[in-house]
């Protein structure tokens, strides 16, 4: 019988077998891959292994041909079945969504903020979707593939924390494991820093500290789902809050809000402020924002009033990222990313 090799990269270090194989063979469920490797179908370094056995750099996972060729077929098959017979999804033809799934990698290329094997960090301009059909994940999956000398049998490059469609500025995407992994444990301990700036509706003369909880309550507005803030130090009329005890789903929420600027926008009061949070939850400073009284002005699935700008509904801006100063990543101490031009323009008209 005719085996095909795979040999497994340094990305591959540490992941079972069974999870690499599911990579290969995506159709099957875990009890058929499970019979094909006791059967000898599937081997791990020419010999027969358990599902749950880590695979190292450099082993040898052997798959038999006709399994390989029955996948083929089944994904042609599925492609033909389909195909779309209707006019495109409507966000197929936002400009920005359109030039990059055309796979220009320069667009890509031009957006990239720092690079090395590890990480892949991005400014992400407005309304794309960081997941999903059309979503910057797959473009920088494809750029991955068209660009990465690496062998790894199942390593994909992902977004490693939240950014909304229409929030502005540093993404962060994992280019190896070690990455992956190293990032997410110092978010999660919030050695590493996130700074944002935004246009909030209302005056805010003092810097607050903002300690809630969010629940994500399933409620839908606007055509998406929004968050419920709950326990607000703060109430606001516009706010979605609660003054029960603390629901066992919510998460907590920590948000630092500094006033930059105080002025008006056609006779709104505003304030551009810069926005500093210690967990990233779900619409963390936009549900929040709003729960204290100065919702982001345009947001109106959260209580702002409609803006329109130049065809933006609001404005959010992640503009930096701090790294602990000794990591093994070979990170800089920061990375900062400047404001879109309609951003910049936006505050000109403001008067401050």
């Amino acid at each position: 019988m005719e085996f095909k090799d795979f040999t497994a990269g340094n990305d591959d270090d540490g992941r079972r077998f069974d999870k690499i194989i599911r990579k290969f063979l995506p159709e099957l469920s875990l009890s058929e891959l499970y019979k094909l490797m006791r059967k000898g179908l599937i081997k791990l370094n020419k010999k027969k292994a358990a599902p749950e056995v880590k695979i190292q750099s450099g082993d040898v996972i052997s798959v038999a041909g006709f399994l390989l060729e029955k996948t083929q077929t089944a994904n042609k098959s599925m492609q033909t079945t389909n195909r779309p017979q209707t006019a495109p999804d409507k966000t197929d033809s936002h400009p920005h969504v359109q030039s990059l799934s055309a796979k220009n990698e320069s667009n890509l290329e031009k957006s990239i903020i720092f690079q090395n094997e590890h990480l892949l960090i991005l400014n992400k301009t407005y309304d794309i979707n960081v997941h999903g059909k059309n979503s910057l994940a797959q473009i920088v999956e494809d750029y991955y593939k068209q660009n990465s000398n690496k062998t790894s049998l199942a390593f994909t490059p992902g977004p490693l924390h939240r950014l909304d469609r229409k929030t502005t500025g540093i993404i962060v995407f994992s280019w190896s494991i070690k990455g992956a992994q190293w990032f997410s444990e110092n978010i999660k301990t919030h050695a590493i820093k996130k700074t944002y700036v935004a246009i909030l509706q209302g005056t805010l003369t003092e810097p607050q500290n903002w300690s809630d909880e969010i629940l994500k309550d399933g409620t839908t507005k606007n055509g998406f789902t929004t968050v419920k803030v709950i326990s607000a130090t703060k109430k606001n009329a516009n706010a979605r809050t609660d003054e029960n005890a603390s629901n066992p789903n919510a998460k907590s929420a920590l948000t630092k809000v500094t006033p930059l600027k105080t002025g008006f926008y056609k006779g709104i009061p505003v304030t551009y402020a810069q926005i500093q949070i210690e967990t990233g939850r779900q619409h963390q400073i936009r549900a929040q924002s709003s729960a204290h009284g100065f919702p982001l002005l345009g947001d109106t699935a959260y209580g702002g009033k409609t803006l329109h700008y130049k065809n933006r509904d609001f404005f959010l801006h992640a503009c930096k990222l701090e790294f602990p100063s000794e990591n093994p990543l070979n990170l800089p101490a920061f990375v900062e990313c400047p404001h879109p031009a309609e951003f910049e323009s936006f505050l000109a008209e403001c008067r401050f």
